[in-house]
């Protein structure tokens, strides 16, 4: 039987959760290359830190996990105001994300199940004299617990 990473199974089940939560807009893993102004909208979802301490139950590990939840929109290509219709769409996706994820039980298999809560907002909306195009999008910092047993540690899971 194989072993999956622990955090890998609960960052494939918030991947899967925005996907079906928003079916208009791809999600992607770990995307280390730009996004192109057609991309957009376009979801990216990378690992965080985590950090480890006694779980509440005897012999097991509390992993308290970040993700981050990037995001990238352009303003419609004729918009009267480039400006505030990027702000809106920055608004709107990033809105989408939090329903997505914010206070629901999301299942991650054997690892069990997570809740997400919102960490912190960053919204990136360029001046648009440096940007070719009226495009940004935002980075919203996730967090959520993972517990393991303390043997063997908490990186796998079977």
């Amino acid at each position: 039987m194989p072993v999956v990473p622990l955090r890998e199974a609960a960052l494939a089940a918030i991947a899967a959760r925005l996907a079906a939560a928003i079916p208009d807009v791809p999600v992607e893993r770990g995307r280390r290359s730009a996004v192109a102004t057609e991309d957009c909208p376009r979801l990216v979802l990378r690992m965080g830190g985590h950090a480890e301490d006694e779980g509440a139950a005897v012999g097991t590990v509390r992993l308290a996990c970040e993700a981050l939840v990037e995001g990238y929109v352009a303003a419609p290509r004729l918009a009267a105001d480039p400006d505030a219709a990027l702000e809106a769409e920055i608004n709107a996706l990033h809105a989408r994300c939090v329903e997505a994820l914010a206070g629901v039980e999301i299942p991650a298999g054997s690892a069990g199940s997570l809740m997400a809560t919102g960490v912190r907002l960053e919204p990136d909306a360029p001046l648009l004299g440096e940007a070719a195009e009226a495009a940004g999008g935002f980075t919203w910092t996730i967090a959520f617990d993972l517990y393991a047993p303390a043997q063997g540690g908490p990186y796998t899971i079977v």
